[in-house]
């Protein structure tokens, strides 16, 4: 049996708010990107068993339902609240058994992951050079660093300390680990695994815990130390990861400014991304996005039309018109921007 109790309190209090045919998922509009541009559509699927984990399948923002996402909804019961926090509660214990001290030591831990393999073997080294000569310069320690990479999946979980004890997801690990490079997102939960001989599918998401508490927003940022208090920020998005490493050390020469914004949105959710920014106090930009070559100005003109921040601020769109180039993630020699498209 399911447990409906969110459902029938969310049902009167949002316009748009029903059941799947099966009743195990109750669906809304995302709080996070938005939604689709059609008020009655919606792709935010609730599970209706506690601890009622969502999943968006636009923006692809995961976590658990919580009384801050009620209070995120502009919803406000002591009731409900109490529910959740409960559920929250008894998930945190599952977690726990499951995971031992795992989950809590990695997520407290002040201090950044280990990245660093144990050392350099073949395996280590056929992903370095991969990296190299896809955009270019030296994949030294100091950059494997600061741009997240994973060379070795299996020494991540054990300097990490990270128990595994499924079967299944060992046999996954250890696939990944000879097939992909690894980027760790900026929830720390998944390592974005691009395949080195992709075909139909160039990427895995790996998820590091299976059960997750925080919500887990899907995008790669290279780090910088921003102050909010800055009049203007200068953004720069691209839809993949090598493409925003490639714009951010072959276009800008690796110089960060304190109001400098680097991050791939994993896809073309550029939507969700804006609005997560604006809602950190985001408000005055210039927003430079890198697209890939397929990507049409009616895709963008549509994107400024629906997103509060780009109608705002406008839109700079970058591409690459090397020939037989499809996006900025090479080498700096095969790089020749246009003037920007401005939207």
């Amino acid at each position: 049996m399911y447990d409906l109790t969110l459902y029938e309190y969310l049902k009167p209090n949002l316009k748009v708010c029903y059941l799947t045919v099966r009743k195990d998922e109750t669906v809304i509009r995302c709080p996070f990107c938005g939604d689709s541009n059609e008020w009655n559509h919606a792709h935010f699927y609730i599970n209706n068993t506690p601890p009622f984990k969502f999943y968006c399948q636009r923006c692809n923002t995961t976590g658990v339902f919580s009384k801050e996402l009620l209070n995120t909804l502009n919803l406000f019961s002591k009731d409900m609240s109490m529910y959740l926090v409960k559920s929250v509660n008894d998930y945190k214990l599952k977690i726990n058994r499951k995971y031992g001290n795992s989950y809590l030591n990695y997520f407290n831990n002040k201090k950044e992951p280990i990245v660093l393999p144990k050392q350099f073997n073949e395996l280590e080294l056929k992903k370095k050079k991969y990296f190299e000569d896809r955009l270019g310069f030296e994949l030294n320690d100091y950059n494997i660093k600061k741009y997240r990479i994973i060379l070795n999946l299996r020494d991540y979980f054990e300097l990490n300390d990270i128990k595994i004890t499924d079967i299944n997801k060992k046999t996954l690990i250890y696939k990944l680990d000879i097939s992909s490079i690894g980027f760790l997102l900026n929830d720390h939960n998944t390592i974005c695994c691009r395949y080195l001989n992709p075909t139909d599918k160039r990427y895995f998401n790996l998820k590091i815990f299976d059960e997750e508490i925080m919500i887990s927003k899907k995008f790669y940022s290279i780090q910088n130390k921003l102050d909010l208090q800055q009049p203007v920020f200068n953004i720069n998005l691209t839809e993949g990861i090598f493409d925003i490493v490639s714009v951010f050390h072959n276009i800008y020469d690796e110089k960060l400014n304190i109001n400098d914004i680097f991050i791939s949105v994993n896809g073309k959710s550029f939507d969700f991304v804006l609005n997560h920014l604006m809602k950190l106090g985001v408000l005055n930009a210039d927003i430079n996005i890198y697209s890939d070559n397929d990507v049409n100005k009616k895709f963008f003109n549509k994107l400024k039309v629906n997103n509060i921040l780009s109608k705002f601020n406008g839109l700079n769109i970058y591409y690459n018109k090397k020939e037989n180039e499809k996006d900025f993630g090479v080498t700096k020699d095969r790089i020749i921007l246009n003037t920007p498209l401005i939207i």
